[in-house]
C-alpha cells in the first residue's frame, strides 16, 4: 500500500484510477503473480505476445507447450520443431523465425539468460535486443514479468497508452513521448503504474465524468 500511496501522491489523476481499480478488486491492490516462468519460457512468451491480444498470445503459447516433448521448453526441444509445425500452432513465419533465433542464441551460448538477472535494466535491454526478433517492447515485458523490475514503463504499449487516456480523460491516445513525460513522476515505481494502467483497460473502465 505504501507504493500505491506514493503514486497517488505524485499523480492524483493516476491515484483516482488506482482507487477505482482497487475497488473492483475488493479493495486489494494490483500485484505481480508470485511465481514466474523459467527464463527461456518467459522470453518466448513475450515474443509470441508481440502485436497480439493477451488471449491470442496465451492460446498460441499454450499450443507451443503442448507440442514440446514433456511440455518443458528447452532451446534444443524448440529447435527440433519444424517451422511448419510452429506455424501450425498460429505463429507467423516471421515470429517462428524469431523463436528459433532466440533458441539458437541460448543453445550456442550467445545469450545466457541466467546472467541477465544480475544486470541493470539498460544492460538487460541491450543484451536482449541484440537478438534479431527482440525489440524494446519484448525486452520490457521480460523485465516486468520475469525479472520483476520495479521501474519499467513500456511507452510503446497501446494498452498502457489507453490506460493513461482513461486516467487523464484525454480525447486522443497519448503518444509514447507524452506517456514517457507523464510517467516521469511515477519513478521509481513505474512498473506498478503500468500494471494499474493495463488493469484499467482490462476492466474496461471509462474516463470519469
Amino acid at each position: 500500500m505504501l507504493l500505491v500511496k506514493y503514486l497517488t501522491t505524485k499523480d492524483p489523476r493516476l491515484g483516482r484510477l488506482i482507487e477505482r481499480v482497487n475497488a473492483l478488486h475488493g479493495g486489494k491492490s494490483v500485484r505481480f503473480k508470485k511465481h514466474s516462468r523459467p527464463p527461456l519460457e518467459a522470453l518466448l512468451r513475450a515474443i509470441i505476445g508481440q502485436q497480439l491480444s493477451g488471449s491470442a498470445a496465451h492460446t498460441i503459447f499454450t499450443r507451443l507447450i503442448d507440442i514440446v516433448p514433456g511440455k518443458k521448453i528447452t532451446a534444443e526441444k524448440v529447435l527440433a520443431i519444424p517451422i511448419e509445425t510452429l506455424r501450425g500452432i498460429g505463429a507467423s513465419a516471421q515470429k517462428a523465425g524469431f523463436i528459433r533465433n532466440v533458441c539458437n542464441a541460448v543453445r550456442d551460448g550467445t545469450m545466457n539468460l541466467d546472467d541477465l538477472a544480475n544486470l541493470p535494466d539498460e544492460d538487460v535491454m541491450k543484451s536482449l535486443q541484440a537478438i534479431n526478433g527482440i525489440g524494446r517492447w519484448t525486452a520490457e515485458m521480460y523485465l516486468i514479468f520475469h525479472l520483476k523490475r520495479p521501474d519499467v514503463l513500456p511507452c510503446q504499449d497501446i494498452g498502457i497508452q489507453r490506460g493513461l487516456q482513461i486516467a487523464y480523460k484525454l480525447d486522443l491516445r497519448p503518444t509514447p513521448s507524452e506517456l514517457d513525460i507523464a510517467g516521469k513522476v511515477w519513478a521509481p515505481h513505474r512498473t506498478l503504474a503500468s500494471l494499474y494502467l493495463w488493469e484499467a483497460v482490462d476492466l474496461r473502465l471509462s474516463p470519469e465524468p
